[in-house]
């Protein structure tokens, strides 16, 4: 019994059915509680991959305080066996929690660290979750080069494994990877309506994966609107994402970032009801009012916003804006 319930936990988390992952995996973990403690073994490791499952699911189903809460008892309970393993498991979700808790040391360091614990496989899912976490900590910390040079030599190994078709796994990996290069693209690119085709590929194949992946194109696609000045199309894009029923729970935070680009009273009320909304779920890191701040994602530094304040000629008065990078003349 205790193995069909950790089977349909881990495979419901890998299909994105995360409100199907908690009641096998509470069962488990019940289950297993009452063989008693064991630190080693593959029955411990089981036990571990189950409520890693679990605490993915909390998140994706927008309960962040029990997330956060139950991360960070895992995470003190194996750090303090010197589990690697179980570390490991817990990567994605660790940074997922930097972001929430606007936590931007140390997570390039540790995730360097954790990059030596990785087993010595050609790809596995722990390969899958670091290389995710990093594209995430990429963007936390302002460090892209560093996670575009890890990604680089990860993502054809990801390709070619069978967890390019993970359900899950794979729309995390998707949306990580685009939403770095098109971050690195409105940093580096001196035109950036000219989208690399890259870039263009992967928002096609997000669209046409699942309706999750069209809400995460629908974003992105946003986020390039806005970083060529038309906040119009941005903002009619970012209204589709959270019509669409594949925004789920988190349309609370894409409709806090519509409200500031919508502005006036609409925009207020919106962003006040989404405010409410995440508070209610145990969200209290919410992102601000400034459009590039939105553009760049809730993950943003200060020290990246002004950087793309600069590179889109923003900190310079109306008169002296032109196109990007200045006069010609």
């Amino acid at each position: 019994r205790v193995e069909e319930c950790v089977i349909r936990a881990l495979s419901s988390w890998m299909l994105g059915r995360a409100e199907a992952v908690l009641p096998p995996a509470l069962e488990a973990e019940q289950l297993m509680s009452k063989l008693g403690p064991s630190d080693t073994g593959t029955d411990y490791l089981l036990r571990r991959a189950t409520c890693s499952a679990r605490i993915g699911a909390l998140m994706e189903l927008g309960r962040y305080g029990e997330f956060a809460s139950e991360l960070q008892s895992e995470l003190q309970h194996v750090r303090a066996i010197d589990h690697r393993a179980a570390v490991l498991l817990l990567a994605l979700n660790e940074t997922i929690l930097d972001e929430l808790l606007d936590r931007r040391q140390d997570v390039v360091e540790r995730l360097d660290q954790q990059r030596c614990d990785l087993p010595p496989v050609d790809f596995s899912v722990y390969h899958a979750l670091h290389m995710i976490a990093v594209c995430r900590a990429g963007g936390l910390s302002g460090q892209h080069r560093w996670a575009l040079e890890l990604l680089e030599r990860d993502w054809p190994r990801f390709v070619r494994s069978p967890l390019r078709k993970a359900g899950n796994i794979a729309l995390h990996a998707r949306h990580a990877r685009v939403h770095l290069l098109v971050t690195e693209h409105i940093l580096t690119s001196r035109s950036i309506k000219n989208v690399p085709r890259e870039i263009q590929s992967e928002l096609r194949f997000l669209r046409a994966y699942d309706a999750r992946g069209l809400v995460v194109s629908l974003h992105e696609s946003a986020r390039l609107a806005l970083a060529t000045d038309d906040r119009a199309t941005a903002i009619a894009l970012m209204q589709r994402a959270c019509e669409h029923k594949g925004s789920g729970v988190h349309s609370d935070r894409a409709r806090h970032a519509l409200g500031m680009l919508m502005g006036g009273q609409q925009g207020a009320e919106l962003c006040a009801s989404s405010e409410q909304a995440m508070r209610a779920r145990g969200l209290l890191q919410v992102t601000g009012g400034d459009p590039i701040g939105i553009m760049m994602g809730p993950s943003a530094t200060s020290k990246l916003i002004e950087q793309v304040r600069h590179e889109l000629d923003l900190d310079q008065p109306l008169s002296a804006s032109g196109t990007r990078g200045g006069s010609d003349e």
